[in-house]
């Protein structure tokens, strides 16, 4: 989660992967052309198709212009293997090792795949798949190194004349210090009101955090959409979170 929040960029892989309709090239450009963090969403279809398909799924144009070796510019501090092959043979070396360390239900081999060990490995993972299922669908959340800012729809971002819209912010100090910040919505319409957001500053202690119960009424909506924008200042930082709410 940060500047790209990885549920958006998951779904925008699912789409070009369900919409490509086995066609690589079709894939690879409808998630690419959602937008965003496009890079991490072409190569991550790109590696699913590579790896359900192998080289013979990539069309020799995509293959052609690049071969085997590995050009980057985003990666710095350490050297980058130069070409496929090398950083599959050490990604295979390194899942070998981390296996055995930690005694984990898989091999890696040349043989077909066995799914007889999968009943532990899900009765393993049980209790983290239950954490990830009772997590809200609704909220939006930004890291930065000194706060966290939440923003939870609680339900779908609908929102009616003349009626009450809840929502909930919560603000976690992750420094060391006490702070003090100020919250607020900008581009709120004129006929609409907010409560529940600190009117004056907040303070929150250090590795402490705090919760708001945010009600917004529309007196009247002009537009399908409405966009608006939470914003945190600290001194002269700032950090913002969309809000967005559709007429229903």
């Amino acid at each position: 989660m940060g500047w790209f929040q990885a549920p958006r960029n998951l779904a925008f892989t699912m789409i070009g992967w369900l919409y490509g309709d086995g066609d690589f090239a079709r894939s690879i450009c409808i998630a690419v052309n959602c937008g965003d963090d496009t890079d991490c969403t072409g190569a991550t279809l790109g590696s699913i198709l590579g790896i359900t398909g192998g080289m013979k799924a990539i069309p020799v144009e995509w293959r052609k212009p690049i071969g085997n070796k590995i050009a980057t510019v985003a990666i710095s501090g350490f050297d980058a293997p130069s070409t496929l092959d090398v950083l599959t043979d050490s990604t295979f070396a390194m899942a070998k090792r981390t296996q055995a360390k930690y005694n984990l239900p898989f091999r890696i081999g040349p043989g077909k795949t066995s799914l007889k060990n999968y009943s532990l490995m899900k009765e393993n993972d049980r209790k983290s798949i239950e954490e990830l299922w009772k997590l809200s669908p609704w909220k939006v959340v930004r890291h930065n190194t000194d706060w966290v800012i939440m923003l939870d729809y609680l339900q779908e971002p609908y929102i009616t004349g003349n009626s009450g819209r809840k929502l909930v912010v919560s603000l976690s100090n992750v420094t060391e210090n006490r702070e003090t910040y100020n919250l607020k919505i900008n581009g709120l319409p004129e006929s609409w009101h907010v409560s529940g957001l600190p009117a004056d500053t907040v303070s929150i202690e250090k590795m402490d955090k705090k919760v708001f119960d945010v009600s917004i009424l529309a007196d009247e909506i002009k537009t399908d959409t409405t966009r608006m924008q939470l914003i945190l200042l600290r001194g002269a930082d700032s950090d913002t979170i969309p809000v967005t709410l559709f007429r229903k």
